[in-house]
């Protein structure tokens, strides 16, 4: 009996590993597809590439941090600091995609 508890108990903790490795993985592919979307749109004013930003930070802040990971927060948070300069603000959010997809 307690054997038995003791196996589900591990099966559960393997199951919420992987479910939690697939929410990362697509969160990491809607956040890289948000990006694709807003540097291509050519209509997108500096108010969606800072709400694009803030959207991209908050997805970013729960996936665990790599690298690539900081360095995207890093530049998404760059891009919400431009929230009056398009140009400026389309520059970091294509280099926050570039860190992710590198």
């Amino acid at each position: 009996m307690m054997m038995q508890q003791v196996t589900t108990i591990a099966e559960k903790k393997d199951a919420t590993k992987v479910a939690k490795s697939q929410l990362d993985s697509l969160t990491m592919r809607m956040t890289v597809a948000v990006l694709r979307k807003a540097l291509s749109d050519s209509d997108a004013n500096a108010l969606t590439l800072w709400k694009v930003a803030d959207s991209v930070c908050r997805c970013l802040r729960s996936m665990p941090q790599t690298d690539a990971i900081v360095s995207a927060l890093y530049w998404a948070n760059t891009a919400m600091a431009y929230d009056d300069d398009e140009t400026l603000a389309r520059f970091c959010l294509a280099k926050a995609f570039e860190a992710l997809t590198c």
